[in-house]
């Protein structure tokens, strides 16, 4: 399952589209994807809860172990995004019960400043034209 992480205080609504556009076109692609500021973005809609890492970074923390493998959207931000740093240093941290993924789990770095620039729709999007750490994303 692939864990998607993107900077999210100050620009919600920007965030929300673009990861659930990532996210739908990962899984027409028949990747497995929880996108936390898509399951979550929706609820602080219809509820008033808090908007930092202490709160959301037990859930995230939960889901991130479940995962094999994390793409970080690197819209502006993410570098020095509490919750994207954190998620980071969680990934890499992560202790495998097998020898597989004893070290961790991958972590993948998608560049949007082509998506930034324009329409959010990723529909039929390459993906692995935005991976800036030269690593394939689709196998």
């Amino acid at each position: 399952m692939i864990y998607l992480a993107i900077p999210y205080t100050g620009r919600e609504e920007f965030s929300f589209s673009l990861t659930t556009a990532i996210a739908a076109e990962l899984s027409a692609r028949g990747e497995v994807v929880y996108s936390p500021i898509t399951h979550s973005h929706p609820m602080t809609k219809v509820r008033e809860l808090p908007g930092d890492w202490e709160f959301w970074g037990n859930i995230d923390r939960e889901f991130i172990r479940a995962c094999s493998k994390m793409y970080v959207i690197c819209a502006d931000g993410w570098a020095v995004s509490t919750g994207v740093q954190a998620e980071i240093k969680i990934a890499k941290r992560i202790d495998r019960d097998y020898a597989e993924f004893n070290t961790g789990i991958d972590v993948f770095y998608l560049d949007v400043k082509k998506l930034e620039s324009g329409s959010i729709s990723v529909s039929g999007l390459d993906i692995d034209e935005i991976v800036i750490d030269g690593s394939h994303l689709v196998r």
